[in-house]
């Protein structure tokens, strides 16, 4: 077996992905529905722009994906088992900007070991899926602005039009993952505090 490396922890990484993709496909096939999907998958047969409980779009990607897939149990889950994938592979791209490739993939391994993101959020139909992908994503954003290489110019270079592209990235993946679940507040908070308490970024 090879050794993890900062060349290879990428590669590592999609393999890991791969094999959770397939076992969570399975997952999602052949298991029952908890209580919690049997109450959202009405939503998506009823669309609207918006519910009692939940913000809209988990329930527009699983009816996107029961057109798709059909009205299975599969094909309600496939947009999370989906997400979470992404959400893996952003989970590694984040920790290697903030620390290095090797971090990235252990995030990774640990992320999926958890019984709640790897089940839970992974495999089920429940609004945590987009959340959690948009959340990362727009953290991603976030450190490419204020953390990663460069931020500390940031003020010389704040008029710039990548740095306007990445501030339209950071609203366009909140606002995703607004409309997946409100706990995404804690980001905005997150954020803001971060800005007035750090004299760098208050520009």
């Amino acid at each position: 077996m090879k050794k993890l490396t900062e060349k290879n922890a990428a590669s590592f990484t999609v393999t890991l992905i791969i094999i959770t993709f397939v076992i969570r496909c399975l997952l999602a096939a052949y298991t029952g529905l908890g209580n919690g999907e049997s109450y959202y998958f009405r939503g998506s047969l009823h669309l609207n722009l918006s519910y009692f409980d939940q913000p809209p779009l988990f329930f527009w990607l699983g009816a996107l994906s029961i057109k798709l897939l059909g009205l299975t149990n599969f094909g309600i889950r496939f947009a999370s088992v989906v997400l979470f994938a992404g959400t893996s592979w952003l989970m590694f791209v984040v920790t290697k900007l903030l620390f290095n490739a090797k971090a990235g993939f252990w995030a990774v391994v640990v992320m999926n070991l958890s019984a709640v993101f790897t089940v839970a959020i992974a495999c089920w139909y429940q609004p945590d899926a987009p959340l959690m992908f948009f959340w990362l994503l727009a953290t991603y954003f976030i450190v490419k602005l204020m953390v990663g290489p460069g931020a500390e110019h940031s003020e010389a270079t704040r008029y710039s039009r990548n740095t306007w592209l990445l501030w339209l990235a950071v609203g366009s993946s909140m606002g995703f993952a607004t409309l997946s679940k409100y706990h995404v507040l804690f980001l905005f908070a997150g954020v803001f505090i971060y800005i007035a308490t750090n004299k760098n970024q208050r520009h």
